[in-house]
C-alpha cells in the first residue's frame, strides 16, 4: 500500500509561523524597553509623571500598538483626576517651572485671565464648574490657566469646546494635549488647527485627507484622550 505524504504547509502559515516566532524572539526586548521607559517615568516628580508618560506614548506611537505597553508606573495613574482636585503636593521644582511660564506669558493668573477676556470671576467659576476651561496648580493658593484662552488669533469658542471634550483628564494633561503634535493632525498641534495652519503634503495620507483635518478631526482626538 503506498503511503500520502502529508501536505506541504502553505507559504501562509509558514509566514505566520515565521512572525510569531520573530514577536517571540524580540519580546524581552521590548519588555527591557518598556521597564526602562517606567523607571524613567517615576524619577520625576510625581504631579509630572502622567505628563511625561502620555508624551512618550506619543512620541513612540505607543497609543495604538497592542504589543507595546508601558507596565502601569508607581502613582501615575493614581493622580487626581481633576488637577484642582490635586491631592499630592507639588514639588517647589515644579512650581518654579509653572511660575517661568507665567513670566514668559505662556500661562497666566486668575487676575490676568479675567482682566484679558473682560470675564468676571463668577463667570470664569462657571466656566470651569461646565470644563470648558481649566487651570494648572502654581502653589501659594494660584491658579495658572494656559493663555491661548486668552488668544485673539484663536476662536476661543472653539477651544472651549475641546476643553470639554477632555472630559476629566487633569489640567496638566490637557494642557500637553493641545501643545503636542499628533499623527492624527498631519502633526500638527491642536492648538495649530485652531488657529487655521494646515499640515505639509505627507505621503501615506488619502488625497485630500490632510486637507480635511479642522475642529472636528480635534475634537474626535480630545475624545480619544480623554478615554485613553
Amino acid at each position: 500500500m503506498s503511503h500520502l505524504a502529508p501536505p506541504a504547509r502553505s507559504t501562509k502559515a509558514a509566514r505566520a509561523s515565521a512572525t510569531s516566532a520573530d514577536r517571540a524572539e524580540t519580546r524581552p526586548e521590548i519588555d527591557v524597553m518598556a521597564k526602562a521607559l517606567a523607571a524613567a517615568v517615576r524619577s520625576v516628580p510625581r504631579a509630572d509623571q502622567r505628563l511625561v508618560l502620555d508624551k512618550l506614548r506619543a512620541e513612540l506611537k505607543l497609543d495604538g500598538d497592542s504589543t507595546i505597553k508601558l507596565p502601569a508606573t508607581r502613582h501615575a495613574d493614581d493622580e487626581a483626576d481633576d488637577i484642582a482636585a490635586e491631592s499630592a503636593p507639588l514639588s517647589e521644582q515644579t512650581y518654579a517651572r509653572r511660575r517661568a511660564l507665567v513670566d514668559k506669558g505662556e500661562l497666566l493668573t486668575s487676575a490676568d485671565l479675567i482682566a484679558r477676556v473682560d470675564i468676571t470671576r463668577q463667570a470664569l467659576s462657571n466656566r470651569l464648574a461646565a470644563g470648558s476651561i481649566f487651570y494648572v496648580d502654581g502653589g501659594r493658593n494660584e491658579r495658572y490657566y494656559p493663555a491661548f484662552f486668552a488668544d485673539a488669533t484663536l476662536d476661543t469658542k472653539a477651544v472651549r469646546k475641546v476643553t470639554k471634550a477632555l472630559g476629566n483628564l487633569p489640567g496638566a494633561s490637557k494642557w500637553l494635549f493641545f501643545t503636542s503634535p499628533r499623527e492624527s493632525l498631519g502633526d500638527l498641534t491642536p492648538l495649530d488647527v485652531l488657529a487655521g495652519k494646515r499640515p505639509a503634503a505627507k505621503p501615506g495620507y488619502a488625497a485630500g485627507e490632510l486637507e480635511r483635518i479642522g475642529l472636528d478631526t480635534v475634537l474626535r482626538a480630545a475624545a480619544a484622550a480623554a478615554e485613553a
